[in-house]
């Protein structure tokens, strides 16, 4: 939390650095875990979601989905959201 009021710009021996540098230490023990995201059972939706895990796309939007799903954006947030059916 500290860090986020840090100035972006600051000395080798300001107190800033110290805190980015712990940061940086802590970040380099910690453990990489693996994405666990629950895949949908409705099939076109899962092969959906698995080709975004695979490649993701930051610019897809719920209606570029929606569309490449074939079903209006009303339902593809019905479907999305129920995901276990």
């Amino acid at each position: 939390m500290e860090a986020v009021d840090l100035p972006v710009a600051y000395e080798a021996d300001d107190r800033a650095n110290h805190i980015m540098q712990l940061i940086l230490l802590e970040l380099r023990s910690s453990v990489e875990l693996p994405l666990c995201v629950p895949i949908p059972t409705h099939v076109r939706l899962a092969s959906k979601c698995r080709r975004f895990l695979a490649k993701p796309n930051s610019r897809d939007t719920i209606d570029d989905w929606a569309v490449a799903l074939h079903m209006s954006r009303r339902a593809f947030i019905r479907l999305f959201r129920r995901r276990r059916e």
